[in-house]
């Protein structure tokens, strides 16, 4: 009797660490659904928080697999705080642990680390032959997403190849990867629902118009992509109470205020670039906007106005730290149209200093667009 209670006992206590695993892990798919959720929304170091606890857990119960998970977690937000070798770091542990593991989720991790390894190495735009590299390993990553029928990682990698290229102004090749994206997309709608899905549907079919509206500058075929984008901001704007996405629908209006001034249609586009501007809290966006309005001073005649946006434009550009494709990009611009003021004013030195510092830009970072 007294050995079978100290036996029932001994196996009550062996149980209770089992039991309290089992109960972390019962809690692990929302806690992660947490971590997720908090990154999506910006908020990095609630983020950080759970997956170090997770990653705590992981170690403590030699959960190899899992600590991979909260290493790529953790990265992302390394990236998105622009810390990127740290980023670039923590990706290529988790992959290294994934990569001791013949299992189809732990296949898909490794590719994700380095899925995510390129997205960091393009972001830094270290030198062309880089980013060749880089696009190459996702055109192969998407291949083997497409093996594991895992078509959200395969789109994920063709719309990051078309960003590659509409940074770098290759307007075809960032076209078709959005439309390679865009068809499977379509096809993946009636097994995927929820933000995430739309978001991802909206941005890509706003970036394919991007593409259009740079490839096709006639009147015609401007009016016609401007009809399209009215037409997804009407999307937009019926879900926008449950899937608000102002980032994109700010650049959206953007664009619309850009076809409207190549139109010459300067009400309809001062009325976008303003609304852009109202909704954004993008830097970037912010000030190609405030680049639209001056040209448009200038366009009018408004002369003193054209110079107070200016000044203050080249004020903005003084204090930016963080100088990447883009910004050069606005940078150019911005001094092409100072150089369209000065040659207005009949400055042609100070308008020859200017056009000569767009096209150094543009020569730099392979602008086209602009000359």
């Amino acid at each position: 009797m007294y050995r079978t209670l100290i036996s029932i006992m001994l196996v009550f206590l062996l149980q209770l660490p089992v039991l309290a695993d089992n109960e972390c892990i019962d809690n692990l798919a929302e806690c992660k659904q947490k971590a997720v959720k908090y990154f999506q929304d910006g908020k990095y170091q609630d983020s950080k928080k759970i997956w170090e606890e997770i990653q705590t857990h992981a170690i403590k119960i030699s959960n190899i697999k899992l600590k991979a998970e909260c290493l790529k977690g953790l990265g992302n937000i390394q990236k998105e705080q622009k810390d990127y070798s740290q980023a670039i770091k923590l990706y290529e542990e988790a992959k290294q642990l994934a990569s001791n593991y013949k299992c189809k989720k732990c296949s898909i991790l490794e590719a994700d680390c380095t899925y995510n390894i390129c997205d960091t190495l393009l972001r830094q735009n270290i030198d062309e032959y880089e980013n060749i590299s880089c696009i190459e390993k996702l055109r192969k990553l998407a291949a083997f997403y497409n093996s594991q029928k895992d078509y959200l990682g395969e789109i994920q990698c063709y719309d990051r190849i078309g960003s590659y290229y509409l940074e770098t102004a290759d307007y075809n090749n960032a076209e078709k990867a959005y439309l390679t994206a865009n068809q499977l997309l379509k096809k993946e709608e009636n097994n995927n629902s929820g933000f995430e899905f739309y978001r991802m549907l909206i941005i890509n079919t706003y970036n394919k118009l991007f593409c259009k509206y740079k490839k096709n500058q006639s009147d015609l075929n401007l009016r016609l992509i401007a009809d399209e984008l009215l037409s997804l901001k009407k999307e937009i704007e019926i879900t926008e109470n449950d899937y608000p996405l102002f980032t994109v629908k700010s650049k959206l209006l953007n664009v619309l205020g850009r076809i409207y001034f190549d139109l010459g249609n300067y009400y309809e586009a001062k009325k976008y670039f303003n609304d852009s501007n109202d909704l954004t809290s993008d830097d970037e966006t912010k000030i190609d906007n405030e680049i639209g309005l001056s040209e448009i001073a200038l366009n009018e005649s408004d002369f003193d106005k054209a110079k107070s946006l200016l000044n203050k434009l080249i004020s903005k550009f003084d204090k930016i730290e963080d100088k990447n494709i883009t910004t050069e990009k606005l940078k150019s611009a911005l001094l092409g149209t100072v150089g369209n003021y000065y040659y207005v004013k009949k400055d042609y030195n100070k308008a020859f200093e200017s056009y000569l510092e767009a096209l150094d830009i543009q020569n730099k970072y392979v602008l086209v667009e602009y000359i």
